[in-house]
């Protein structure tokens, strides 16, 4: 049985780990100031620990390479970060904001594709 879907596939669940991850310590740092309370602030220190301690991870899988794993991880993170915002917080995206997500979106697919161009070139 061949299992090479397995590595993109812990790949993706790991980045979406590190983006939900990171909107909640966004999320936890933006109550601290709003709130002034210290204790959100620690939250989100601790939370963004987590966070680099994945991101480190992922480096070290090297499926991308450093500038592809960060603007992946960055792009889960806005998404995650924006989905928050809007069920959280309440907040309506303009049509504009929502193309952006949609090219957040076709960013990863091209990176992926890219990957796999990569890969079978090699």
């Amino acid at each position: 049985m061949h299992f090479s879907w397995i590595r993109p596939v812990a790949f993706y669940a790991m980045l979406a780990l590190i983006g939900l991850t990171g909107a909640f310590g966004d999320a936890t740092l933006n109550n601290w100031a709003k709130s002034s309370n210290f204790r959100w602030l620690w939250l989100s220190y601790g939370i963004w620990l987590v966070v680099a301690t994945l991101f480190g991870l992922v480096l070290r899988w090297q499926r991308f390479s450093f500038s592809g794993a960060v603007a992946l991880a960055l792009v889960v993170h806005t998404i995650t970060v924006t989905f928050i915002d809007r069920v959280y917080y309440g907040r309506q995206f303009s049509t504009w904001e929502l193309m952006g997500l949609a090219c957040a979106g076709v960013a990863i697919a091209a990176f992926e594709v890219g990957s796999a161009l990569q890969t079978t070139a090699n």
